[in-house]
Protein backbone atom coordinates (compact mmCIF):
# COMPACT_ATOMS: atom_id res chain seq x y z
CA UNK A 1 0.00 0.00 0.00
CA UNK A 2 3.23 2.44 0.48
CA UNK A 3 3.37 2.78 -3.44
CA UNK A 4 -0.17 4.70 -3.19
CA UNK A 5 1.12 7.23 -1.48
CA UNK A 6 4.22 8.38 -3.52
CA UNK A 7 5.40 12.20 -2.77
CA UNK A 8 3.71 14.76 -4.44
CA UNK A 9 4.23 18.49 -4.91
CA UNK A 10 1.37 19.28 -2.19
CA UNK A 11 1.47 16.49 0.65
CA UNK A 12 -2.14 15.80 1.95
CA UNK A 13 -3.82 15.98 5.76
CA UNK A 14 -5.04 13.86 7.36
CA UNK A 15 -8.42 15.47 6.96
CA UNK A 16 -7.82 15.77 3.61
CA UNK A 17 -6.98 11.90 3.34
CA UNK A 18 -10.45 11.29 5.00
CA UNK A 19 -12.46 13.78 2.43
CA UNK A 20 -11.20 11.10 0.12
CA UNK A 21 -11.88 8.59 1.39
CA UNK A 22 -15.62 9.76 1.76
CA UNK A 23 -15.62 10.60 -1.86
CA UNK A 24 -14.33 6.99 -3.09
CA UNK A 25 -17.30 5.89 -0.81
CA UNK A 26 -19.87 7.71 -2.78
CA UNK A 27 -20.69 10.93 -0.63
CA UNK A 28 -21.27 14.10 -1.91
CA UNK A 29 -19.53 17.33 -0.67
CA UNK A 30 -22.02 18.62 1.48
CA UNK A 31 -22.05 15.50 3.18
CA UNK A 32 -18.59 15.51 3.05
CA UNK A 33 -18.20 18.10 4.82
CA UNK A 34 -20.91 18.20 6.96
CA UNK A 35 -19.34 14.98 8.52
CA UNK A 36 -15.65 16.12 8.49
CA UNK A 37 -17.10 19.25 10.25
CA UNK A 38 -18.67 16.53 13.11
CA UNK A 39 -15.80 14.70 13.24
CA UNK A 40 -12.62 17.39 13.66
CA UNK A 41 -14.70 20.16 15.32
CA UNK A 42 -13.02 22.26 12.72
CA UNK A 43 -15.31 24.07 9.75
CA UNK A 44 -15.50 22.43 6.30
CA UNK A 45 -17.41 23.59 3.59
CA UNK A 46 -18.28 21.79 0.19
CA UNK A 47 -15.99 23.87 -1.57
CA UNK A 48 -12.91 23.03 0.19
CA UNK A 49 -13.96 19.53 -0.57
CA UNK A 50 -13.98 19.82 -3.63
CA UNK A 51 -11.01 21.73 -4.14
CA UNK A 52 -9.41 18.83 -1.96
CA UNK A 53 -10.59 16.19 -4.83
CA UNK A 54 -10.05 18.27 -7.44
CA UNK A 55 -6.73 19.30 -6.29
CA UNK A 56 -3.49 17.51 -8.03
CA UNK A 57 -1.84 15.38 -5.52
CA UNK A 58 -6.05 13.88 -5.01
CA UNK A 59 -6.17 13.01 -7.95
CA UNK A 60 -3.10 11.11 -8.59
CA UNK A 61 -4.05 9.49 -5.56
CA UNK A 62 -7.09 8.44 -6.84
CA UNK A 63 -6.26 7.51 -10.09
CA UNK A 64 -3.30 5.18 -8.12
CA UNK A 65 -6.01 3.74 -5.69
CA UNK A 66 -8.11 3.09 -8.85
CA UNK A 67 -5.33 1.50 -11.39
CA UNK A 68 -4.50 -0.99 -8.12
CA UNK A 69 -7.64 -1.63 -7.35
CA UNK A 70 -8.27 -2.51 -11.02
CA UNK A 71 -5.46 -4.83 -11.01
CA UNK A 72 -6.01 -6.62 -7.89
CA UNK A 73 -9.63 -7.02 -9.81
CA UNK A 74 -7.43 -9.06 -12.53
CA UNK A 75 -5.34 -10.55 -10.86
CA UNK A 76 -8.00 -12.28 -8.80
CA UNK A 77 -10.10 -13.04 -12.09
CA UNK A 78 -6.89 -14.52 -13.26
CA UNK A 79 -6.41 -16.68 -10.24
CA UNK A 80 -10.17 -17.84 -10.32
CA UNK A 81 -9.92 -19.23 -13.90
CA UNK A 82 -6.76 -20.88 -13.18
CA UNK A 83 -8.16 -22.83 -10.53
CA UNK A 84 -11.82 -23.32 -11.88
CA UNK A 85 -11.10 -26.70 -13.71
CA UNK A 86 -9.47 -28.42 -11.09
CA UNK A 87 -12.53 -26.92 -8.46
CA UNK A 88 -14.95 -28.35 -10.66
CA UNK A 89 -13.12 -31.66 -11.51
CA UNK A 90 -13.01 -31.53 -7.19
CA UNK A 91 -16.91 -31.29 -7.89
CA UNK A 92 -17.42 -34.22 -10.00
CA UNK A 93 -15.14 -36.41 -7.86
CA UNK A 94 -17.05 -35.34 -4.48
CA UNK A 95 -20.20 -36.02 -6.62
CA UNK A 96 -19.64 -39.67 -8.29
CA UNK A 97 -17.41 -40.86 -5.41
CA UNK A 98 -18.38 -39.53 -2.01
CA UNK A 99 -20.19 -41.98 0.60
CA UNK A 100 -22.11 -39.41 1.96
CA UNK A 101 -25.30 -39.32 0.08
CA UNK A 102 -26.32 -35.74 1.16
CA UNK A 103 -23.19 -34.83 -0.23
CA UNK A 104 -22.94 -36.25 -3.45
CA UNK A 105 -26.55 -35.21 -4.05
CA UNK A 106 -25.91 -31.94 -3.09
CA UNK A 107 -22.60 -32.18 -5.66
CA UNK A 108 -25.03 -33.42 -8.47
CA UNK A 109 -27.35 -30.62 -8.19
CA UNK A 110 -24.86 -27.99 -8.27
CA UNK A 111 -23.25 -29.69 -11.15
CA UNK A 112 -26.55 -29.92 -12.71
CA UNK A 113 -27.25 -26.13 -12.38
CA UNK A 114 -23.65 -25.26 -13.36
CA UNK A 115 -24.89 -27.23 -16.95
CA UNK A 116 -27.46 -24.98 -16.95
CA UNK A 117 -30.25 -28.16 -16.02
CA UNK A 118 -32.17 -26.32 -12.88
CA UNK A 119 -34.64 -28.03 -11.22
CA UNK A 120 -38.27 -28.49 -12.56
CA UNK A 121 -40.72 -25.66 -11.88
CA UNK A 122 -44.20 -26.94 -12.32
CA UNK A 123 -46.28 -24.56 -12.91
CA UNK A 124 -50.17 -25.08 -12.62
CA UNK A 125 -53.04 -23.64 -14.70
CA UNK A 126 -56.37 -23.60 -13.89
CA UNK A 127 -59.39 -23.10 -16.42
CA UNK A 128 -61.36 -19.76 -15.89
CA UNK A 129 -64.76 -19.80 -14.96
CA UNK A 130 -66.67 -17.82 -18.12
CA UNK A 131 -69.84 -17.55 -15.35
CA UNK A 132 -67.19 -16.15 -12.12
CA UNK A 133 -66.01 -13.39 -15.11
CA UNK A 134 -69.29 -12.31 -16.29
CA UNK A 135 -71.45 -12.83 -12.64
CA UNK A 136 -68.61 -12.71 -10.05
CA UNK A 137 -69.02 -9.17 -8.57
CA UNK A 138 -72.84 -8.39 -8.91
CA UNK A 139 -75.40 -9.59 -6.54
CA UNK A 140 -78.25 -12.74 -7.18
CA UNK A 141 -80.47 -9.95 -8.17
CA UNK A 142 -78.32 -8.81 -10.91
CA UNK A 143 -77.43 -11.95 -11.92
CA UNK A 144 -81.12 -12.85 -12.30
CA UNK A 145 -81.92 -9.59 -14.19
CA UNK A 146 -78.60 -10.37 -16.88
CA UNK A 147 -79.79 -13.64 -17.00
CA UNK A 148 -83.44 -12.96 -17.60
CA UNK A 149 -81.96 -10.30 -20.42
CA UNK A 150 -79.88 -12.57 -22.02
CA UNK A 151 -82.89 -14.82 -22.59
CA UNK A 152 -85.04 -12.23 -23.68
CA UNK A 153 -82.09 -11.58 -26.53
CA UNK A 154 -82.44 -15.25 -27.55
CA UNK A 155 -86.09 -15.03 -28.41
CA UNK A 156 -85.44 -11.64 -29.46
CA UNK A 157 -82.54 -11.46 -31.71
CA UNK A 158 -83.54 -7.95 -33.39
CA UNK A 159 -83.14 -5.84 -29.91
CA UNK A 160 -80.06 -3.86 -29.84
CA UNK A 161 -80.05 -3.09 -25.94
CA UNK A 162 -77.55 -3.85 -23.46
CA UNK A 163 -78.08 -6.68 -20.87
CA UNK A 164 -78.59 -3.82 -18.38
CA UNK A 165 -79.66 -0.49 -18.50
CA UNK A 166 -76.33 1.94 -18.76
CA UNK A 167 -74.11 -1.20 -19.47
CA UNK A 168 -72.16 -1.37 -22.48
CA UNK A 169 -71.48 -4.56 -24.35
CA UNK A 170 -68.50 -5.75 -22.59
CA UNK A 171 -70.69 -5.44 -19.51
CA UNK A 172 -69.04 -2.23 -17.95
CA UNK A 173 -71.25 0.73 -16.86
CA UNK A 174 -70.87 3.34 -19.31
CA UNK A 175 -70.26 6.93 -18.49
Amino acid sequence: MDDLFIPTTRRLSPRDFRILFLWVRGLSFIEIAERVSAETGRSCSAALVSKVVRSEAAQEILARVESHTLDTMNAVQTDLQMVAPAALARKIQIAMESKDERLANKSCTELLAMAGNGPVRRVSVEPRDAAGDKFGAKTDEQIRASLIAIAQKQTDPVSDEPDEPGEGPDGNMLN
